[in-house]
Order: structure tokens, then C-alpha cells, then sequence
């Protein structure tokens, strides 16, 4: 984590919850904000370092180093390994500041790190737009998604970062609004790339942009078979579901057997030391049982998209029923594409709003996505028309 001031605006960024929200304010040129790594969080991470990397040491120099001329013997050395760099990484986030000014004609950038401080500049014109984009974090004990909007550079090490957040809410609004301040197209990624949006669309909602002519809804693609799907109709109300698991068979595999490995170094193989045994088979079993209750609930349950004309829904049915699910107003709908988020492979159908998003159909086949996408865009120009 980092705190975050603006010197040249008079503002603080503060923290939300326990959590922090990093934003460049808004406002008169030049501004500039300061960044800087966390205290308790470079302690912190320093000391478990030498905790989880030197116990399970001591305890191999205690019951006697492997013969590490035998390869299977190198796994041993994941925890003093590892340990080094998590010790590093604390030292790192102590030392850390970066200072980002932007003015009417450059972006500035200094930053001090473990291997001393580095400054550069670009052009403003330089910069291909605000792009907008969310990345799944994944930590020991949790998992949770950032929010992101950044000033986009071809060079990806230039790129600035404007806002981050660990709540969906208003980032599709601040994306807008630095489009506009800075006077740059507003980028997403596409499945094809990135996609440049006129800020004056930012806004409106889809059926008023597919009233305008601005976005176009294939019906010739509505009468192709779509591989994966099943469609009924209840009412005014479409339900796609899937006919099939989430994950692929090899996928589910590859999970189920990582932790064994785990469990097999631990409890099985014999120059194990007692306490890096325990440890890792024990580590192994936990995610086993997490695995094993992912997999069966993928293969016992389908993933469900019901769009009806006032809102469309992304939950699961299994044998107890629907779940609650996850829905957004198509009131508020400002955006329907086939994409990706930041960092993963799988493409997507991405339904958007200011407030909130739903995404469905990951590792369908792509003509299966433009069916769903053109699907979704019909029923809301159908009982839409805009304003």
C-alpha cells in the first residue's frame, strides 16, 4: 500500500476503509502527486521474510541439509529464495517515491527506488489517450480487483497512472472525466486492442448510441447456432445458459493435481525434513479442498445470463436453484463489448455502466461472444429506443 498527497493542488488523497485509493486530482495545470511506499507495510513485509524463510532454514541445517547434487532436492530451496526477495521487495517499498507532474505540455516522472532515482519526461502528445482497465490481484489469504485508469503511452513503463480504486464505484465516471481535462481519447481494451471512444459519447447509453447510428446490432448474426449456449424465452425475458462447465477439462486437472505435488514433497518423499513436511503437506491439502469445491461446483452448476427490459442479470443455477447473482439497470448500460480485462487471457462478454459491471461466457468460442453481444444489444434496442 502507498500514501498519496498532491502538492501543487493543496488536496490530500486519503484512504478508503483500510484500503487506498490513489487519484490524480482534477483541476488547474500544473498538477503534481507524490507517491510513496508504505512504513508498516515495508516492516512488515521484511520481517515475515526473515520469519518464513529462516525458520523452515534453520529447521534444514537442524535435520541436516539435503544433497542438493539430487534435482528433486532443489525445492528446498523455495523458502530461503523466495525469502530473499520478499526482504527485498520490503526494502524496496521503505525506499520507494515516485513523483508524477503533469503540465499543459510534458509529463514528468521521478523515481527513487533500491537502485538509486530515475527521472524522464514525455511530450503530452506523446500519450495515446486515458485508457480505462480493471486487474485481478491475487494475495495469500485473498483476492480482490483494482480499478484503473491510466494516461496510456505506447512505451508501456511511461504510461501514468490517474486513478486506482478497490470498488467499481465511479470509475467509469473518473475515466470520463480525465478523457475530457486532458483533452485525449478514452482507450479500452478490446479483443482486438485498444479502442478509441469520442468523449462525447462517453455518457449516453447504448440504445441512444445505437439510436444515432453510432453502434450497429447484426440480427443476421441472431440466426447462427451458438456453440456452448442454450437460449429460452420466459416472457419478455431471454436466458442464456450455458450448456456446459466453466473450465476446461485440462484446466480443471492442472488444478487439482498443482497442490499434490505439495502434498507428495511433504508426507511422502523421504529426505523431507519434519517441519518443511508438515508444513507443505498441510499447505497442499488446504488448497486440494479449495480446488476440489471449484471443480465439482463448475461441474454441478451453469453460469446464466436473463436479460430482461429493464435489467440484465449474470448468476449460476445449481441443484438448489438460482443464485442471486450480480445485476445492472440497462438504464445505465453505456457499454456491451467482447474484451478482456487487464492481465487475463480469457475473452468476455463486458457489459458496462457508471456504477457497475457484469461480465459472462469466459473461454466460450468467439462467434459464440458476438452472438451474445449482438444478442444483448437487440433486446435493449428493442425496448429502448433511447432518448
Amino acid at each position: 500500500m502507498a500514501h498519496d498527497t498532491a502538492s501543487s493542488t493543496g488536496i490530500r488523497i486519503g484512504h478508503i476503509g483500510r484500503r487506498r485509493q490513489s487519484e490524480v486530482p482534477i483541476g488547474r495545470l500544473p498538477v503534481t502527486v507524490t507517491h510513496t511506499g508504505s512504513l508498516f507495510g515495508g516492516l512488515f513485509i521484511s520481517g515475515f521474510a526473515l520469519f518464513w524463510g529462516g525458520v523452515p532454514t534453520l529447521g534444514l541445517i537442524a535435520d541436516g541439509l539435503p544433497d542438493l547434487s539430487r534435482p528433486e532436492n532443489w525445492l528446498f530451496l523455495l523458502f530461503p529464495t523466495i525469502a530473499v526477495g520478499l526482504f527485498l521487495f520490503g526494502l524496496r517499498m521503505l525506499r520507494w517515491r515516485k513523483t508524477v507532474t503533469i503540465d499543459d505540455l510534458f509529463v514528468t516522472v521521478e523515481e527513487r527506488g533500491l537502485a538509486g532515482t530515475e527521472t524522464w519526461q514525455e511530450p503530452r502528445t506523446a500519450y495515446q489517450g486515458v485508457l480505462s482497465h480493471s486487474r485481478r490481484v491475487k494475495t495469500k489469504n485473498s483476492s480482490y480487483t483494482l480499478y484503473m485508469v491510466e494516461l496510456a503511452h505506447p512505451e508501456r513503463r511511461r504510461s501514468v497512472n490517474l486513478y486506482t480504486s478497490y470498488s467499481e464505484r465511479g470509475w467509469r465516471g473518473k475515466w470520463e472525466d480525465y478523457a475530457r481535462w486532458l483533452e485525449l481519447p478514452a482507450l479500452q481494451e478490446g479483443s482486438d486492442g485498444l479502442v478509441a471512444r469520442d468523449t462525447g459519447d462517453l455518457d449516453k447509453p447504448v440504445a441512444e448510441l445505437i439510436r444515432e447510428g453510432k453502434l450497429e446490432v447484426d440480427y443476421a448474426l441472431l440466426r447462427e447456432r451458438a456453440e456452448g449456449l442454450a437460449v429460452d424465452i420466459e416472457g419478455d425475458t431471454i436466458v442464456v445458459t450455458r450448456t456446459g462447465p466453466e473450465l476446461a477439462w485440462w484446466g480443471a486437472l492442472i488444478m487439482l493435481a498443482f497442490p499434490l505435488v505439495f502434498v507428495y514433497v511433504g508426507f511422502f518423499l523421504d529426505d523431507t525434513p519434519a517441519i518443511v513436511g508438515w508444513f507443505l503437506g498441510g499447505l497442499g491439502l488446504l488448497f486440494e479442498v479449495a480446488f476440489v469445491t471449484a471443480v465439482v461446483w463448475d461441474l454441478i452448476s451453469r453460469k446464466r445470463l436473463r436479460i430482461d427490459p429493464e435489467r440484465i442479470t449474470a448468476n449460476a443455477v445449481g441443484p438448489k436453484g438460482e443464485t442471486k447473482g450480480k445485476s445492472i439497470q440497462v438504464g445505465e448500460i453505456e457499454e456491451v463489448t467482447v474484451g478482456r480485462r487487464k492481465g487475463e487471457n480469457a475473452v468476455k462478454l463486458l457489459i458496462t455502466g457508471d456504477r457497475q459491471r457484469l461480465s459472462f461466457g469466459q473461454h466460450l468460442p468467439r462467434a459464440s461472444l458476438d452472438f451474445l453481444e449482438n444478442l444483448v444489444l437487440a433486446k435493449i434496442a428493442k425496448h429502448h429506443p433511447g432518448r
